[in-house]
């Protein structure tokens, strides 16, 4: 199960040495733990280093720039966490794509608001107080009704 979607089309005559091409560009969000058939996974820290063909840095771009996009407008980041999961790690994940911090209140207030997420009725217990497990009610795509902004 992954959830994806169509970022865009691409097709010119000067993507690749050997001719016209089209590319079909997908932000799919999988579990990590997927095995590859063919390939293999790098964190996005290593772009840069990473020797890629034709244009496909830019593509991988437009696929994480239609993540931080939709980001601010939905709850399209619970789709990279676990099945059961804090409202923390709910934050982090929001932080991390948009690269800000969030004020704790106003972002519990509307992910609450977004009526998706259903209280396992455990706990995760560790070094601070125990924290409630949640998880998706549906595995959608919901939209909020105003852009999250960042702490500032």
């Amino acid at each position: 199960h992954c959830y994806s979607e169509q970022v865009g089309t691409l097709g010119n005559l000067g993507r690749d040495p050997r001719g016209w091409s089209t590319t079909l560009v997908y932000l799919c969000l999988v579990d990590p733990e997927v095995e590859v058939t063919h390939g293999c996974w790098h964190p996005l820290s290593n772009l840069p280093g990473l020797s890629l063909a034709f244009d496909h840095v830019q593509l991988i771009a437009k696929g994480l720039e239609r993540l931080r996009i939709k980001s601010r407008y939905s709850t399209l980041p619970l789709h990279l966490l676990g099945p059961e999961f804090t409202l923390s790690e709910v934050q982090r994940a929001f932080e991390i794509i948009l690269q800000t911090p969030m004020n704790t209140a106003a972002f519990r207030k509307r992910i609450h608001r977004a009526d998706i997420l259903v209280d396992t009725g455990r706990k995760r217990t560790g070094k601070q107080r125990p924290a409630i497990l949640y998880r998706l009610e549906s595995p959608c795509c919901v939209m909020f009704d105003q852009v999250m902004h960042g702490a500032e």
